[in-house]
């Protein structure tokens, strides 16, 4: 899929997912991947995505609001995932990757201090 928003001035810009991976900028990356002031993989899979543990160093950033893509279906998390970060004033949304990768090019344009962490 081909992202037609306008490019942010952002280097973090998602050009396109296939569903097989991501390019960004002009870098394509076929792994999980976490993006936040720069781009890396992620060593998760969807069995663990709502394990807490795994947000440890997201939250250390502080971002105003974490955007998860869970693949081609989206899976709602249980209310204590999403509350351990409200109650840390994160925002936390969770959607299919292709959603997630549209909705972080919008944010990033938005100039909010946004992180996502997309899986394939």
């Amino acid at each position: 899929m081909e992202l037609t928003l306008q490019k942010s001035l952002s280097r973090l810009y998602i050009k396109s997912f296939t569903g097989k991976s991501f390019i960004i900028a002009e870098d394509e990356y076929h792994t999980n991947i976490i993006i936040d002031d720069k781009i890396k993989r992620w060593n998760i899979n969807k069995s663990e995505l709502f394990n807490f543990e795994y947000y440890d160093k997201i939250i250390l950033s502080k971002p105003d609001i974490i955007i998860i893509g869970c693949g081609d279906t989206q899976i709602l998390p249980s209310p204590n995932f999403i509350n351990n970060f409200t109650s840390q004033d994160i925002g936390i949304e969770i959607m299919t990757t292709e959603s997630a990768c549209k909705t972080f090019n919008v944010l990033i344009s938005e100039h909010r201090k946004v992180v996502a962490g997309l899986t394939l």
